[in-house]
């Protein structure tokens, strides 16, 4: 959300649509939001691959344990991604009939880019979500990767069982997993990197529980402290470091977006936020739950606002139509987890306790006796 309300300032989004032109003037503040360490705090990409490898292990750890039901599973996870998708379809299209987006009125290359309205065919692409999207809600690109990364789950879920056999199983699942990425990053192949990046939190999911019982073991206070923060800052730095290195020809980042380096960046921050202690009861207080909580909501509406908020009023200053379009954003977020993601939450479960009871009773009938 801030990383998309940001990019209403054309300075900003020129650093990622038109890097040449981009600012080049040290100390300002564009400048420093852009090439500094405070580009962490609107990083989107490099957001996206964080949420990539937490999905992994969430969705990876459940399904390693005893009594996990695939037949319950994919009703579930369909039904809980696919209605709130729709919804903020149907929400996206709504906002731009009420606030048609003119891309001749914005100096800003991000809100230039932005289609004009949904076609036949991008709108069967963005309510499918299986062979690309059509990038009138954007956002929907990184849940493409996500709808099919759970499709895929029984493969993945196949190599954590592989990786937890010995630590040579482990080496060699990782090894696969990285060349996967490595062949991605470098082929431009966007089907290795971003599946491959969801192998890297199924891993993750396979040593969580084992390194939760290291870190637990009694050390000095100090040296944890030091290691945690030293990580965390290694991450921080490595996630943004194509942001921070620039070809001084151009100022531009040397990079064209977050790579390897982003990757091992967000594993490191991942880490840090489940086992670093102040890290972790940090994350665990009323806010952040709560953001967590309208977080998918929150990913699905913002932008529709974000865009609407401009075409509605483009002669307000820039800084007010993304701080209004923040605070409508977050509200509207709210409702929508209340009236169409925690239903659809119900809907899932029904559906799969129902496909569940189905194939019990088959079963059952498949085993009972033949009786005269």
């Amino acid at each position: 959300m801030i990383h998309h309300a940001l990019l209403l300032v054309p300075a900003l989004a020129d650093a990622y649509y038109e890097p040449s032109t981009a600012v080049t003037r040290s100390g300002g503040l564009e400048w420093l939001l852009t090439y500094s360490p405070l580009h962490l705090f609107w990083a989107g990409p490099e957001a996206v691959l964080l949420f990539f490898v937490l999905s992994g292990v969430v969705l990876t750890m459940p399904a390693l344990r005893t009594g996990f039901s695939w037949v319950a599973y994919y009703p579930r996870r369909v039904i809980r991604l696919y209605v709130p998708v729709i919804a903020a379809i149907g929400f996206a299209a709504a906002t731009i009939a009420v606030a048609p987006r003119l891309p001749e009125v914005t100096q800003s290359a991000w809100v230039a880019a932005r289609p004009a309205a949904f076609t036949a065919e991008g709108l069967v692409k963005d309510v499918t979500l299986v062979n690309g999207v059509s990038r009138t809600l954007s956002p929907l690109w990184s849940l493409e990767w996500e709808v099919k990364f759970s499709l895929l789950l029984p493969v993945y879920v196949g190599l954590a069982l592989l990786a937890r056999r010995s630590w040579v199983a482990a080496v060699a699942a990782t090894a696969l997993v990285s060349g996967v990425i490595a062949f991605g990053w470098y082929g431009n192949e966007n089907a290795a990197y971003y599946l491959g990046v969801f192998g890297i939190g199924a891993l993750l999911a396979v040593i969580w529980e084992p390194l939760a019982r290291f870190v637990e073991r009694p050390r000095p206070g100090w040296v944890s402290t030091t290691a945690w923060s030293l990580l965390g800052l290694v991450g921080a730095m490595l996630t943004i470091r194509h942001w921070l290195v620039l070809d001084r020809a151009q100022a531009a980042p040397v990079e064209p977006g977050p790579g390897l380096d982003s990757l091992v960046g967000v594993v490191l921050i991942v880490l840090v936020a489940g086992f670093f202690g102040p890290v972790k009861r940090m994350l665990e207080r009323a806010v952040p739950r709560w953001l967590g909580k309208i977080s998918f909501s929150l990913y699905l509406v913002h932008e529709a606002i974000v865009l609407g908020s401009f075409h509605l009023m483009p002669d307000l200053p820039v800084g007010w139509i993304s701080a209004l379009a923040v605070a409508l954003s977050l509200g509207l977020a709210v409702l929508f987890t209340r009236w169409i993601e925690m239903p659809s939450h119900r809907l899932a479960r029904r559906a799969g306790r129902a496909a569940q009871a189905s194939v019990d009773r088959l079963a059952s009938a498949v085993r009972r006796p033949v009786t005269d």
